[in-house]
């Protein structure tokens, strides 16, 4: 079942409502107060329309990949249920917003440091997820979260693994049949319904760094790759390439040859460089 709009003050599954944050494919986000701890949480319930037995599965595969994934760069989950049929589940709440919302409409992309700073942090938390054998297959801006963190630096974490996958041999896993990804950021591979494996998102968390430095998607605008300095450039056009095998092979490679391309762009006399 699917849960009506909450409004707030009201009690769902024991959290007070306080307000709406988003919504997306998998369901509704609200900021709630936990039912016993001082503390507010992000409380996702199955969105409208999601009442079908292959969204389902996929709300409860979220909860069960993430819960087991314990990093200080991923969203963890708090707790999971079920509510008058209706599925919720409680997660950390991140202050400050999502990625996305540093390149929305009319903006030019953030500093190249910034950018880089995004990228590390959350290469950090896919490369663990990676070496527990999940894959995420859903890297885009609105899934990293940004938040106000120590000396000005960003906190950096991501979260909806709504989609994510187990890739160990051992697992045992339906498959829902749901057919679900970003197309901007999705690979090949992925986009046709073929094997994918730590390289599709080391693909989309290549997008996402290019969106960050840009404000564009690659393929908004075909000459904007001329304009990133080569070094830059080449980072990306190899986080992106189609085929898996010419890619980096982790995330955190990438994030170390962004850092390295950048570095070298700042020895330049441009360490503030907007792309």
């Amino acid at each position: 079942m699917v849960a009506a709009e909450l409004i707030a003050g009201s009690v769902f599954a024991g959290h007070q409502i306080e307000r709406r944050l988003g919504s997306g494919g998998m369901g509704t986000v609200y900021l709630a107060k936990h039912p016993t701890l001082p503390m507010r949480v992000a409380l996702k319930v199955v969105g409208a329309g999601r009442d079908d037995p292959e969204y389902i599965a996929l709300f409860r595969r979220e909860a069960q990949l993430a819960a087991g994934l314990d990093h200080p760069n991923i969203v963890d989950v708090k707790d999971f249920g079920e509510e008058d049929g209706t599925l919720w589940m409680s997660m950390r709440y991140v202050p400050g917003g999502d990625a996305a919302a540093l390149v929305g409409p009319g903006r030019s992309g953030v500093e190249a440091g910034r950018a880089v700073h995004i990228v590390t942090e959350a290469a950090k938390a896919l490369d663990y997820a990676h070496e527990h054998h999940v894959v995420h297959r859903d890297v885009k801006p609105a899934n990293i979260f940004v938040a106000p963190g120590d000396a000005g630096a960003d906190r950096v974490l991501v979260g909806d693994f709504g989609i994510a996958r187990r890739t160990d041999p051992a697992a045992t896993q339906v498959d829902t049949g749901v057919r679900t990804f970003t197309a901007p950021y999705a690979p090949p591979e992925q986009r046709s319904g073929g094997r994918v494996d730590r390289r599709a998102d080391v693909y989309a968390l290549g997008v996402t760094c290019y969106e960050l430095l840009t404000g564009r998607l690659p393929d908004a605008v075909l000459a904007d790759r001329e304009r990133l300095p080569a070094g830059v450039g080449a980072v990306l056009a190899k986080a992106m390439a189609g085929d898996p095998d010419e890619r980096y092979g982790t995330c955190g490679e990438l994030a170390a040859a962004l850092a390295d391309a950048v570095r070298a762009e700042s020895a330049r006399g441009e360490p503030k460089r907007r792309f």
